[in-house]
């Protein structure tokens, strides 16, 4: 029980020099006096060589009282020292000297004075460990001294026989972006990342033929209409006097277009639909570009096989080569549109549009002579705009490789019911949450017979063949 109480007695001797050197030394060094202070704490501890206290047995209270003689002894050696070296204490030391010799009261006022700026100065030294206290290691060091061995009163923490306690300092490392844990594998830390809302949609070629073609609406499922067909003769003709008129006749044909559906769906969850925000304007968005781009199709190459519409391509008439076989020298493509467009004048149209797909615009306007030069010089845009003052469209819902020349106002397309959005349940989705939205437009679209000449097309490889001279 002495010996403990010896050693708690060590603790507060050792803990009351360190509050004090730590106080007296501050205004010169922080750091300096945090490591001073836990040499303090921890020099009653340390044991000394035999016979420093004398050659006889010393009791425990001799011993402990020569140490701390020592201790003193040397903190007042140290402290001398230190004042000796440090120019501000020199400063504080002669300043006391002042004052003993001072004579008159604005001596005393000046000395005040300089005393005051001292005062301001080791105010402002104690309030840094306040501000960067985590910063310095000595300071580090003593508080976790402190926390590990006394309470939060300043008593000692008794400690038994066997017991030891730990204090474990971290390293201080260099702090970059590797430090920021993402949460899941492989994920991007949500701090180093800036979000872009929206979803991005997958890229489709754009509709195109119901913006050059003539549109209307029909409010029935089929629409009809009378054509001339079979005219005999069809000529009127010079009459002699006195001689019979000339007689002609037609035949009166009826024909007709049904209207078609397109329709496409998508089946959701109703929870989707709540905690995406975007998600049933993006499935709208989804469900109107697939039915333009169904409806674009058919409207171009449709083969009339029901439910499918009849597109203009099928209805329109084959490149005629006969007028010009073997009868242009190194023929190309340009050629051929240039012959197409004379064919849709000959036919008592005016063709206004020409749509191919853009690698055989490229190649027309890439076409070198067998000297190099380009066949239509580039940069004078003449294909790329105009053949022949019949602007050029290019789409790759186009056929490569084939060709399309026509007036497309006989195009006629009515809509029926425009592109509607629906949503609805379907057999058991009520019960699972889940909703079916629905896209659908009605439509119809027909070129009458008189005016399938409006329309020429061909496929490039075999009109070049036909026209070219051969050798």
């Amino acid at each position: 029980m002495k010996k403990k109480f010896n050693n708690r007695i060590k603790g507060l001797n050792g803990f009351m020099l360190a509050i004090i050197s730590f106080f007296c030394l501050s205004p010169i060094g922080l750091v300096f006096a945090g490591i001073f202070a836990a040499a303090m704490i921890a020099m009653p501890f340390l044991p000394m060589p035999s016979g420093i206290l004398g050659s006889t047995a010393p009791t425990a209270a001799d011993e402990e009282k020569a140490l701390l003689e020592k201790i003193k002894s040397q903190m007042a050696v140290d402290f001398k020292a230190l004042i000796d070296g440090n120019a501000d204490m020199q400063s504080i030391k002669g300043l006391a000297e002042k004052i003993k010799t001072a004579t008159s009261k604005e001596d005393l006022d000046k000395l005040k004075t300089q005393i005051d700026e001292i005062g301001l100065g080791v105010k402002a030294l104690q309030e840094i460990p306040k501000q960067k206290k985590t910063g310095r290691l000595a300071e580090v060091l003593l508080e976790g001294y402190k926390a590990l061995m006394f309470d939060k009163d300043g008593a000692f923490k008794p400690m038994s026989k066997g017991d030891h306690r730990t204090m474990e300092l971290k390293t201080v490392g260099t702090m970059t972006t590797a430090n920021i844990d993402a949460v899941g594998t492989d994920s991007i830390p949500f701090t180093l990342a800036q979000y872009e809302s929206g979803l991005t949609r997958i890229v489709r070629r754009m509709p195109f033929i119901l913006e050059i073609v003539n549109l209307g609406t029909t409010l029935k499922k089929f629409v009809q209409w009378a054509e001339q067909a079979n005219p005999d003769d069809g000529e009127a003709e010079i009459t002699a006097e006195g001689q019979g008129k000339h007689q002609t006749d037609f035949d009166i044909v009826e024909k007709s277009a049904e209207v078609r559906k397109i329709t496409a769906y998508i089946k959701v969850s109703t929870e989707m639909l709540d905690d995406v925000d975007f998600m049933r304007s993006e499935i709208n968005s989804e469900l109107i570009e697939l039915i333009k781009l169904r409806l674009d199709q058919q409207v171009l190459l449709g083969n009339g096989v029901a439910p499918n519409m009849t597109g203009i391509i099928p209805s329109a008439t084959n490149f005629n080569t006969v007028p010009f076989q073997d009868s242009i020298f190194d023929a190309n493509r340009y050629d051929v549109l240039r012959l197409a467009i004379t064919q849709v004048q000959n036919a008592e149209f005016q063709p206004n549009y020409i749509v191919l797909h853009p690698n055989d615009l490229a190649k027309m306007e890439l076409e070198k002579n067998t000297t190099g030069e380009y066949v239509i010089y580039p940069y004078a845009d003449r294909v790329g705009g105009m053949v022949k003052g019949v602007p050029v469209i290019t789409n790759t819902g186009m056929t490569e490789g084939d060709y399309l020349v026509g007036d497309f106002t006989k195009s006629r397309v009515l809509m029926r019911k425009d592109i509607a959005i629906s949503i609805g349940w379907e057999n058991d989705d009520f019960t699972k949450n889940l909703v079916t939205i629905m896209g659908e437009v009605r439509a119809v679209h027909y070129i009458k017979t008189n005016y399938a000449g409006a329309f020429v097309t061909g496929d490039f490889a075999t009109s070049i063949a036909d026209i070219n001279v051969t050798t």
